[in-house]
């Protein structure tokens, strides 16, 4: 490998610009190459980069095969994933996977498959594992400060998002182009619950419906409004909302445990226990701390391709100096999820996932 990480980035939208935005800032790593389905967008992030020497491709097929890279970050929509991280292994290039994950359950199966069959590192891009919250949130969980974990309940009201967000972004309004709202937004949360929980999701009940974004009914989102009912391992209850009608917004996951309880946001990690009235805001240690003047999205894409970058240099494929680091089954985990969410709505019953 040379003394500099170089890599091709596929996608120069706002998760693209996140990526390059992050890779540059690890020592001894550039972004040398660019391609996006857009030229003109490809040229915009190379200038934000103020990189004159990165080379823009015209496909992203001569991006992997000619442009002499060590790492592919995948950050096209999420209908383009599977030919591109199959070409990047085969070239032998370490691969970073955005969410969401594929489009359906068998790219994502396909996608794991591949990439256990190469001996390159892969990873998936669930940054809000790195947000400062859920560091506090896995600690104080894994010193059993709420104790063996009952029940799980998530809240997402987006009302502060405008229509163009999902007209850029076509394969969240329609599920007959991809998985809607379920892959952009809650698939996080699918993991984040794994994540912190330990547990693995069993069965579920959906129910799913098209809302139209507040202030611009114009533009309909397929599960728009959306209610998940899980059953994990060890009999943890999860329960999953989701809604675009107006209100307060409101991004927090809770989990209920035998001693107390730990409402978890991005910012920060609430306990509260059973044999004290006092709620007690968790100290969010300097280390994973939000830096001023840093956006929170990019703080943890910084904090996640740190340490993609640290298990390429390790060449430490099953993450294991970097037990944070989500791999692509936790893609192929949440994406069993949305897709037993969207069966479920279908037959309007409970689907169990070692039938999916």
């Amino acid at each position: 490998m040379p003394n500099k990480l170089r890599v091709g980035l596929l996608g120069a939208g706002w998760a693209g610009g996140g990526h390059a935005n992050a890779f540059s800032q690890v020592p001894d790593v550039e972004v040398s190459a660019l391609w996006s389905r857009t030229r003109a967008r490809a040229e915009s992030l190379a200038k934000e980069l103020k990189k004159s020497k990165i080379q823009i491709y015209d496909t992203w097929q001569d991006l992997i095969e000619s442009a002499e890279v060590d790492v592919i970050s995948l950050a096209t929509p999420p209908t383009l994933r599977l030919e591109p991280l199959v070409m990047a292994l085969e070239n032998r290039c370490h691969v970073l996977v955005e969410k969401p994950f594929s489009v359906g359950l068998n790219d994502a199966r396909a996608m794991v498959t591949v990439a256990q069959q190469a001996a390159s590192v892969t990873a998936m891009c669930f940054n809000w594992r790195y947000a400062p919250g859920c560091q506090v949130a896995w600690h104080d969980i894994q010193d059993g400060n709420i104790g063996k974990i009952f029940d799980v309940r998530m809240e997402w009201r987006l009302s502060g998002l405008d229509g163009d967000f999902f007209k850029q972004r076509p394969w969240i309004m329609d599920f007959t182009i991809g998985d809607g709202i379920l892959a952009e937004g809650i698939s996080h949360e699918f993991d984040r619950t794994r994540f912190l929980s330990g547990c693995e999701f069993k069965k579920v009940v959906s129910r799913l419906v098209a809302r139209p974004v507040p202030l611009e009914p114009e533009v309909s989102i397929d599960g728009g409004d959306c209610k998940i009912l899980a059953v994990l391992t060890d009999n943890v209850l999860g329960d999953f909302h989701m809604t675009l009608a107006p209100g307060l917004p409101e991004y927090s996951i809770v989990f209920i445990g035998e001693k107390g309880t730990l409402k978890v946001t991005h910012e920060a990690a609430i306990r509260q226990c059973l044999d004290d009235a006092e709620e007690l805001a968790m100290d969010v240690p300097v280390k994973d701390r939000l830096p001023d003047g840093v956006d929170i999205n990019q703080h943890t894409w910084n904090r996640l391709i740190s340490d993609f970058v640290s298990a390429i240099h390790n060449a430490d494929i099953k993450h294991s100096s970097v037990p944070h680091l989500p791999k692509l089954e936790d893609g192929l985990r949440a994406q069993e999820v949305i897709t037993a969410a969207r069966l479920s709505e279908d037959k309007r019953s409970w689907v169990e996932f070692d039938k999916l």
